[in-house]
């Protein structure tokens, strides 16, 4: 009997040897990845003005140490996690081909600018002010200040927008959503069953929010024409509904998928917003 149990034993021993690799060799390139984004992120914000130190810390640094946990639990919820880059690492030929995840890529990017577009309308019009415009989404992204200095701007736009792909999504979609899904299926139903369709949403509601509430935190303004409590401004921020249509297409493609997606747009609105503080007027 127990010659029949040590094959066994050592075989489980060798699968969570190989599991432990993985997972911290995963962990290490997604950090690394998530630190350069912060990085081609930096030279927008230190140019436009950002958020204070404590809000910086708490929205863009702290999820970054929680990135070994999400890569843990990825597979035990069922998660996609990131499939090419997980294939790619372990060195196995992967089913899904990156060029594939360009059509939902920029299909998702389409739906992610018409909620905030939808966002920015019902705060325009719920603004006494009225200026709830683009320009406005990032405190000190002026049309005049763009006019001073719009290849530097138009230059760093493109760069934040790649930096905000790769850490945003690493950051919200890969950490804070795989930790509302753990959080959720532990009081959803029994915590050994994989979430369900129900857990899955209320768990991308959730992360969405976290994401809209973290942009507040690095300062984005946005009107509030009754002094609201920033929890609830939240919940109308654009940022907030791009992250839910970004947690979607992660739970349904996987992490590379909601990075593309997610450069596209935001690639997109860095230069629309260039072009129009250049040659329109808000």
């Amino acid at each position: 009997m127990s010659q029949q149990q040590g094959p066994d034993a050592l075989d489980r021993h060798v699968a969570t040897e190989m599991r432990f690799a993985d997972w911290a060799k995963e962990s290490a390139v997604l950090i690394a990845l998530a630190m350069i984004g912060i990085g081609l992120e930096y030279p927008l914000a230190k140019t436009i003005g950002g958020g204070g130190p404590s809000g910086i810390f708490i929205s863009t640094l702290a999820p970054v140490g929680l990135v070994p946990i999400a890569v843990w639990l990825v597979p035990t919820l069922g998660l996609p996690g990131a499939p090419w880059l997980s294939s790619m690492l372990r060195q196995k030929p992967s089913d899904k081909r990156f060029l594939g995840l360009v059509k939902p890529a920029l299909l998702y990017s389409l739906l992610a600018v018409t909620a905030e577009s939808a966002a920015n309308f019902i705060q325009h019009m719920s603004s006494v002010t009225g200026t709830s415009g683009p320009s406005r989404l990032v405190r000190g992204f002026s049309p005049a200040r763009v006019r001073q200095m719009p290849e530097r701007i138009a230059t760093y736009a493109v760069s934040a927008s790649i930096g905000a792909g790769i850490y945003e999504e690493i950051a919200y979609r890969l950490v804070v959503l795989t930790l509302c899904v753990w959080l959720i299926s532990r009081v959803w139903r029994n915590r050994l069953v994989t979430p369900g369709a129900g857990a899955l949403w209320c768990a991308n509601l959730l992360q969405g929010y976290v994401f809209g509430l973290m942009h507040l935190m690095r300062g984005f303004a946005v009107p509030n024409r009754w002094n609201l409590p920033l929890p609830l401004v939240a919940m109308t921020l654009p940022q907030t509904w791009a992250g839910v249509v970004f947690g979607h297409l992660y739970l349904s493609r996987g992490l590379e998928a909601a990075i593309l997606s997610h450069l596209l747009m935001d690639a997109g609105l860095f230069l629309l917003l260039v072009g129009v503080s250049l040659f329109g007027s808000y």
